[in-house]
C-alpha cells in the first residue's frame, strides 16, 4: 500500500494537472503511462482525496525517525483552533529563519530570540485558568500587570519607574512587616524621658524618614524627636522629661 501511495505522488508531481482533477489528467495518464481508462480515473480520483483538506479533529500525523513511532503533529480542532502537539518528552519550537525563537516544554514557555518586542503595541497578554476561564494573569503594553491573587515578588523589588502605587479599593492599605525585630520598618515603643530610647533595626537609614505618632494621652508638656539614626543599625528617640508616652513609628525610604 505504502508503494503504491508513493508511485500515486509521484505522478502527482510529474503530471500536471492530476492534483486538480481537471478533464485531461485521465487522458494524460491514459497517453503517457498507457494506462487503461478506468485505472487513470480511479487514479485521478484517489489523488484529489489525498490532497483535499483534513476535516476538524483530524491530526496531521508524522513519523519519528529516531523510535520509527507514529506522531500526531497538527490539527484544527472543533472550534477552528490550531493544534500543536509534541510527543511525552518532546519540545515544540517555533523558529524564524532556522532560529528557534519560542519553545515549548514542560509547561514552560521559554522566548529565545533577540527581538524584546512580543506583541504590537495596544496589545495585552492575558494568562487564563483552564479551570473557571478567567484571566489570572493580564500584561498590557502600558507595563500594567494585574493578577486575581495579586502580585508577589520572591525576590528583587516591585517597581514603577514613571507611577505610583494606588490602592483604590476601600480599605485597602500599605502592609509592612513588623514581626522581625531587628529589621522590621513599623513598631511601637515607649518614651523615658530624657534618656533616648533606641530602637534597633537594619531599617532605620541616615537617608529614612521616620514619623512618630503618640498613642497615649499627654501627662504635663511632653514631646517627642527622632534624635539620632545609625546608618542601617537603629534610631533614637528623645522625648520632654516627663514623657513616658508609647509611640507609633514607621519608615520610608527614598527612591533612588
Amino acid at each position: 500500500m505504502k508503494k503504491i501511495i508513493k508511485k500515486i505522488f509521484f505522478l502527482s508531481l510529474l503530471i500536471p494537472g492530476v492534483a486538480n482533477g481537471t478533464p485531461s489528467s485521465a487522458d494524460q495518464l491514459m497517453q503517457i503511462c498507457q494506462m487503461p481508462g478506468i485505472c487513470a480515473k480511479t487514479l485521478v480520483s484517489i489523488v484529489n482525496n489525498l490532497g483535499s483538506p483534513f476535516p476538524n479533529n483530524t491530526y496531521v500525523t508524522f513519523r519519528n525517525a529516531a523510535n520509527t513511532a507514529d506522531i500526531d503533529v497538527l490539527k484544527v480542532d472543533g472550534t477552528d483552533d490550531t493544534v500543536l502537539n509534541a510527543d511525552t518528552g518532546d519540545v515544540i519550537k517555533l523558529s524564524v529563519a532556522g532560529t528557534s525563537e519560542l519553545e515549548v516544554a514542560n509547561d514552560q514557555i521559554t522566548f529565545s530570540g533577540a527581538a524584546a518586542e512580543i506583541v504590537p503595541g495596544a496589545t495585552s497578554i492575558a494568562f487564563r485558568n483552564n479551570a473557571d476561564n478567567a484571566n489570572n494573569l493580564l500584561i498590557s503594553d502600558a507595563g500594567a500587570a494585574t493578577t486575581r491573587a495579586g502580585i508577589t515578588a520572591t525576590t528583587g523589588n516591585v517597581t514603577s519607574t514613571a507611577g505610583s502605587f494606588v490602592a483604590s479599593a476601600s480599605g485597602q492599605t500599605l502592609h509592612l512587616q513588623e514581626a522581625t525585630a531587628g529589621t522590621k520598618c513599623m513598631g511601637t515603643l515607649t518614651a523615658t524621658g530624657a534618656t533616648p530610647v533606641v530602637t534597633a533595626t537594619t531599617c532605620a537609614l541616615t537617608a529614612s524618614r521616620i514619623f512618630l505618632t503618640r498613642t497615649s494621652a499627654e501627662t504635663g508638656t511632653t514631646d517627642a524627636w527622632i534624635s539620632a539614626i545609625s546608618n542601617g543599625v537603629s534610631f533614637s528617640v528623645t522625648s520632654e522629661a516627663a514623657d513616658t508616652g508609647t509611640y507609633n513609628w514607621i519608615i520610608f525610604q527614598e527612591a533612588s
